[in-house]
């Protein structure tokens, strides 16, 4: 950690133990800086110190009475640079309408105020807190003046379209609508609406319930594992079983069906287009695509991105629709004809699961010739690679024959 903790560093470590309420991680990174001497610790521990006390009001373990905030009113007698200054009057009144120990209104009125006086880098987070309070209080805010605030970080910005979506009630786009469902990245928002990107499991922390009102009657679908995004829409659960049996791009299985020919991708690009695709209108990093694509090998990060950079050709080669604007990638929906399933796990599970999808229940060596139009050569390796793995086993009828576990 360099001696001066930049502001963005910080927010980035509260929008990460916040939202996981790591409890054991955030004690012990608050230790490790307490127990620092007095001369080193400097600005550096009243940040965490901060961070710490407001992590306790997130996660629930401490209530904001007055007590709580008596702590937070004795780090401001220390001298502060102006930034932590601003930012400590930001948690106290956002933690105010957590507790709501004073009635919105009147919050709504100090919130606009505290903004106009606040550093560009706090502007976003009264920009929400503000919306959230006109919420409270059965108003809707502008939106171009409560949601617009510059370059956010990836978590506020999936706030601003989940806002934007279901409370002030605006249409988004389609590469909008992907990266708040789909995008390859843990966040509160987009794993309530069913992504279950490196989460199978996932509850809200109820702070969410009590930060946005109506939340808990929105009830969105998340019972299918797929998302299925065709004709300028994203769409799952029942309205996905009326187009299951026209795929055209299944990211599941790497399956391609295009000009009546069905190829298969392979895990490198179908794992490719899922982290692209995904990202959406956020556009994906050559530093997430390598990660994504090369995290289980032994190489340097600047070989993983030129190694993923000639995916990246290799697929635009194909006829697939990927811009590159400053260093970020996207996919063109709007030059995009295909329809593409995509997994809400981000799960990539190979030939196998198209099998599966085909409703096979034994294969054997000529099975996988005729569905997946292979040599017979490349069919004995697939069943060999599924034996290894244990993802398929002898039926006990015949020879040579396989039961899907």
């Amino acid at each position: 950690m360099p001696a001066d903790l930049k502001v963005d560093i910080y927010y980035q470590l509260a929008a990460v133990f916040l939202e996981a309420f790591s409890v054991d991680r955030m004690g012990r990174l608050y230790a490790a800086f307490t127990k620092l001497p007095a001369g080193q610790r400097s600005d550096r521990s009243l940040y965490f110190r901060l961070l710490y006390l407001q992590f306790e009001v997130f996660s629930g373990r401490r209530r904001y009475d007055e007590e709580l905030e008596l702590k937070f009113q004795e780090l401001k007698t220390a001298p502060l640079p102006p930034m932590l200054l601003a930012t400590l009057d930001y948690h106290m009144l956002l933690n105010q309408f957590l507790a709501a120990r004073r009635r919105p209104s009147a919050l709504l009125k100090l919130a606009v105020r505290q903004q106009v006086h606040a550093p560009p880098a706090l502007q976003v987070f009264y920009s929400h807190l503000i919306c959230k309070l006109c919420l409270s209080i059965g108003l809707k805010p502008d939106a171009s003046s409560a949601l617009s605030a510059g370059e956010r970080q990836f978590y506020l910005e999936m706030e601003n379209l989940f806002l934007r979506k279901f409370y002030l009630e605006q249409r988004l786009t389609l590469p909008e609508a992907v990266s708040l469902h789909c995008f390859p990245g843990f966040n509160d928002y987009s794993s309530f609406l069913g992504n279950r990107f490196g989460s199978a499991e996932f509850r809200l922390p109820d702070v969410f319930f009590a930060q946005l009102p109506g939340l808990r009657e929105l009830s969105p679908s998340v019972e299918s594992d797929v998302w299925l995004i065709a004709d300028g829409e994203l769409l799952s659960g029942v309205e996905l079983k009326e187009t299951r049996l026209r795929p055209t791009l299944d990211l599941r299985s790497g399956a391609w069906l295009k000009n009546g020919r069905r190829r298969f991708l392979g895990r490198a690009r179908s794992l490719a287009l899922m982290t692209i695709i995904g990202s959406g209108s956020q556009g994906a990093s050559e530093v997430l695509l390598a990660e994504r694509l090369y995290q289980d090998e032994r190489i340097t990060l600047l070989s993983a991105i030129e190694r993923a950079q000639n995916l990246v050709t290799q697929l635009k080669r194909l006829g697939f629709s990927i811009v590159r604007k400053k260093r970020r990638l996207y996919f063109d929906f709007a030059k995009s004809r295909e329809r593409i399933f995509f997994p809400k796990d981000h799960r990539y599970q190979g030939e196998l699961e198209f099998l599966r999808s085909q409703r096979v229940t034994t294969l054997d060596r000529m099975t996988v010739c005729r569905v997946l139009k292979v040599s017979k050569r490349t069919s004995s390796l697939y069943i060999k690679e599924w034996k290894t793995k244990h993802l398929i086993e002898p039926s006990g009828r015949r020879y040579g024959e396989y039961i899907l576990i």
